[in-house]
């Protein structure tokens, strides 16, 4: 949450609630991870690149930050 609030102090992301967000943030992590590397056969996979860039533009656009995917 703190580094949210700074975020949101320096104009990097939208004013909201920085408990709601720090949640939904960290659902959106973990049913991701869950249903591609957990859920998607008994090796270790990674997410596919595709997934990875659509969770980001998802997010980008829920704390109001450009949607362009960051270098992995």
């Amino acid at each position: 949450m703190e580094g949210l609030r700074h975020a949101m102090d320096t104009g990097e992301v939208v004013r909201a609630d920085p408990e709601v967000l720090a949640w939904a943030l960290m659902g959106v992590g973990e049913l991701i991870g869950m249903r591609w590397i957990l859920w998607d056969g008994p090796e270790p996979k990674q997410i596919p690149e595709d997934v990875f860039a659509e969770m980001y533009a998802f997010i980008t656009r829920g704390l109001g930050t450009p949607s362009e995917p960051i270098p992995r």
